[in-house]
């Protein structure tokens, strides 16, 4: 609670996450129709080798929640690719298999599914720390975006947040207000 934040967006920094923005748009019209989201062994057919490909791999994923919820899915998938670098940098089972965890949700008291221990980074009074981390599992990235709604609407803290469901700049700001994360 103590931790002074750094703000996400600088006033500067504003005209460039607009361009960035329209990039996502112009690569999202780009896509074939949301069809039939992916069932099976989808960590197999996930292309996350680009940020072009990460994006395609998600994005029916994230419009079927935004659809849901309201919650932008250029944010959701924004948010996902800082997470995890744009898929390359994913939390992992001891066994090497993928977590399918993309918004680093941690796995706190009241989680009764899977979870994955990994070793994190968190700042504490502004220093970093090495701790170990419990962080959920899901069986796929599906259940990985139905959660992150879940998480958010299910959680006084992050109530400011949801209120800005219409504008995703402010969104993510309050969102990064309420303490998401630790950084």
């Amino acid at each position: 609670d103590d931790y002074a934040r750094q703000p996400f967006v600088s006033p500067l920094d504003v005209s460039e996450i607009d361009n960035v923005v329209a990039k996502i748009d112009q690569h999202l019209e780009a896509l074939p129709a949301i069809s039939q989201v992916i069932n099976g062994d989808e960590a197999k057919v996930m292309d996350f080798s680009s940020p072009d490909a990460f994006i395609s791999s998600l994005y029916p994923y994230a419009k079927e929640v935004e659809q849901q919820t309201g919650i932008d899915a250029r944010l959701m998938l924004a948010q996902s690719a800082l997470e995890t670098g744009w898929g390359q940098h994913q939390i992992s089972q001891p066994d090497g298999s993928p977590s399918f965890n993309l918004f680093g949700i941690k796995a706190q008291q009241g989680w009764d599914g899977e979870s994955a221990e990994i070793t994190t980074t968190e700042y504490r009074g502004g220093l970093a720390m090495k701790e170990q981390a419990s962080f959920r599992s899901y069986d796929s990235y599906g259940d990985s975006f139905k959660d992150y709604a879940k998480f958010l609407k299910g959680n006084e803290r992050y109530q400011s947040a949801l209120e800005h469901l219409d504008h995703p700049k402010e969104f993510a700001m309050a969102l990064q207000d309420s303490g998401y994360a630790t950084d």
